[in-house]
């Protein structure tokens, strides 16, 4: 069996592209909404949070695991090594897939405060001396998506799109990284507000496409998903 974890509902855009690239596998989606939201708390408090929810899916029988919150992934190196062992983190597959579609070399981040702080995704872009990275944090964004905030024309939503965007519409990137799997929901507010051409980066479906490539035909087998909130 398959698993997949994230702090809410952001992960489930990752759940659904595992599915549609692998119809047939057994998935078990844990969402840990009573912590939510990640972005905010310390490494000292997430870091338990992180590795009880692991474990969990390992005792459902998991034997690979998508930790599709990127404020998670951005902590994996201080997990426990069974706990890394078992686990992929989204977050070098997202940056990795903004160098290779960024024609520029100047991309945006918008991510979590505790993802901006870690900066994980910002030194995986950065070991390429070729690309300008600038990173904002987008405060509120979880909260908005959790409460079902996500349409273009909501005026809350739009202007905390907008002052996550700031610093990029001044810098003038073509990519914006959506460095956070809650995001994407908000897609059409971030492409209402970008030049037309702006490329944005979903976190979550990158990185289920990698992991997708890291596992074994066994892991692949079953037809369900269970879901865990």
């Amino acid at each position: 069996m398959l698993g997949v974890f994230d702090s809410g509902r952001g992960g489930l855009g990752a759940l659904c592209e595992l599915r549609f690239l692998l119809p047939t596998a057994d998935i078990a989606y844990l969402s840990d909404t009573k912590n939510l939201p990640y972005g905010e708390k310390s490494p000292e408090t997430l870091i338990p949070l992180i590795e009880r929810a692991l474990n969990k899916l390992c005792s459902l029988g998991c034997t690979r695991i998508l930790i599709a919150c990127v404020t998670a992934s951005s902590l994996h190196s201080r997990l426990s090594p069974t706990l890394r062992h078992v686990s992929f983190p989204i977050v070098t597959p997202a940056a990795q897939e903004a160098a290779r579609v960024s024609k520029s070399g100047r991309i945006g981040i918008v991510a979590t405060a505790r993802t901006v702080k870690e900066g994980v995704l910002y030194r995986r872009l950065i070991d390429d001396g070729s690309i300008h990275v600038e990173a904002s944090v987008g405060t509120g964004l979880v909260e908005l998506v959790e409460a079902g905030h996500t349409d273009e024309n909501d005026a809350e939503a739009l202007c905390a799109v907008y002052r996550a965007l700031v610093p990029h519409l001044k810098s003038r990137v073509d990519t914006v990284l959506l460095g956070c799997t809650h995001y994407p929901s908000l897609s059409p507010l971030f492409r209402r507000l970008l030049p037309a051409d702006t490329v944005l980066v979903p976190s979550g479906e990158v990185g289920a496409r990698a992991f997708v490539h890291t596992l074994s035909d066994e892991d692949c087998i079953g037809q369900g998903i269970t879901l865990f909130f």
